[in-house]
């Protein structure tokens, strides 16, 4: 289930629509890898001081709310 919530908070990140998380997913490998990142390597892809803030301190609040969520029958998600 870690997995799932790194994918989880790398889809809430403010700034990171669909092609953003193609190409940080092609460059770092995995949305765990993306969050281990350096800044340094997430701003040479182009992301905003928003996104790179988040990146470096994700609100896992929110992402352990998703997961809950989640639990209830009939709730997925796609990765």
């Amino acid at each position: 289930m870690t997995d799932l919530r790194y994918w989880l908070a790398l889809q809430r990140a403010p700034g990171i629509g669909p092609v953003g998380f193609k190409t940080l997913l092609e460059q770092f490998g995995s949305p765990q890898a993306v969050f281990a990142a350096k800044s340094g390597q997430l701003a040479a892809c182009g992301l905003g001081k928003a996104t790179l803030g988040y990146l470096s301190a994700p609100d896992w609040t929110i992402i352990d709310a998703d997961m809950a969520w989640l639990e209830a029958a009939n709730h997925h998600a796609l990765t």
